[in-house]
C-alpha cells in the first residue's frame, strides 16, 4: 500500500495540481447530480421539467467536446482549466439563485452555459496529463484523475448527509450554494501551476480537416434533430408558454 501511495505521489507537481483543481469542479459536479432534481422538485417543478432542464447542460457537452478535441490541440490548456475552474462555481452559484428567485427563464442558458464550462476541463484534463507527463507515471496520473469524480461524489455525499443530519433547516438549495463556494477553492491550485508545458503534436492526418468537418456536420445535424424533436413535442409546446 506504501508503495501505492508513493507512486502517487511521485507525479509530477503540476500535475497533481491540476488533479487538485479538477477535485473540486468533480465536487460541484456530483453535488449538484445528487441532489439538484430533489431541489427542483420541491420547488415544484415536475419531473418532465427538470428532465429537460438538465437535457441543456448534456446538449451543451454534446455540442463542444468534438469540436473543443481538435481545438486544444498544440494549445497551452492552463487557460481553459482558468475557465473551467472559475466558471463552474459561479454558473452553479447562479442557477441556484435563479432558481430562489423565480427567474425561471434563464434556467435553459444557465444549463447550457454550466456545460461549457464544464466541458472546458474535463476535455482538457485527460491531453494535459498525456501531454505533460513520464511514460512512466502515465497510468498512475490518468487513473487519478480519473479517481478525482469519486472523490468529489464520496465526500460531497458526505457533506450532504451531514448538513440533512445535523443542520436540517439548510435546504437543498444553501446546501448548494455552500459546495459551490467551496469549489472556488480549485482556482488557487490553478494558479500555483507554474510548469505550463504544452508539447507540439504532429498532425500525422492528412485529412484532418475532412475529419473536423464532418464531425461539425454530425454535431449540427443532432442539434437540428433535437430541436425538431422538442418543437414537436406537446410537452415542449406547453413548457414555451411556462418559460415565455
Amino acid at each position: 500500500m506504501k508503495k501505492v501511495i508513493k507512486a502517487y505521489l511521485q507525479l509530477e507537481e503540476h500535475v497533481l495540481l491540476m488533479i487538485k483543481a479538477e477535485f473540486f469542479v468533480q465536487l460541484i459536479g456530483a453535488a449538484f447530480f445528487l441532489i439538484l432534481n430533489i431541489y427542483l422538485a420541491k420547488q415544484g417543478f415536475s419531473d418532465p421539467e427538470i428532465a429537460n432542464f438538465i437535457s441543456y447542460r448534456f446538449l451543451a457537452v454534446m455540442l463542444l467536446a468534438f469540436p473543443l478535441g481538435f481545438y486544444i490541440k498544440g494549445k497551452p490548456l492552463k487557460p481553459f482549466f482558468i475557465l473551467g475552474s472559475l466558471g463552474v462555481p459561479t454558473v452553479a452559484i447562479a442557477l441556484v439563485l435563479a432558481i430562489q428567485y423565480g427567474l425561471y427563464h434563464y434556467l435553459p442558458a444557465l444549463f447550457i452555459l454550466w456545460g461549457v464550462v464544464f466541458t472546458l476541463f474535463q476535455v482538457s484534463s485527460l491531453p494535459y496529463v498525456m501531454r505533460n507527463t513520464s511514460v512512466a507515471n502515465q497510468s498512475h496520473a490518468i487513473s487519478l484523475n480519473y479517481a478525482t469524480h469519486s472523490f468529489g461524489a464520496i465526500l460531497s455525499g458526505i457533506m450532504i448527509f451531514g448538513f440533512g443530519q445535523f443542520m436540517r433547516e439548510m435546504d437543498e438549495g444553501v446546501i448548494l450554494l455552500f459546495i459551490s463556494t467551496i469549489g472556488f477553492i480549485g482556482l488557487y491550485y490553478l494558479l500555483k501551476m507554474k510548469v505550463v508545458l504544452c508539447l507540439k503534436e504532429k498532425n500525422k492526418e492528412s485529412n484532418l480537416k475532412g475529419i473536423f468537418s464532418i464531425t461539425i456536420f454530425i454535431l449540427l445535424f443532432s442539434f437540428a434533430v433535437i430541436i425538431k424533436l422538442r418543437y414537436e413535442s406537446p410537452y415542449y409546446r406547453q413548457l414555451r408558454f411556462f418559460y415565455f
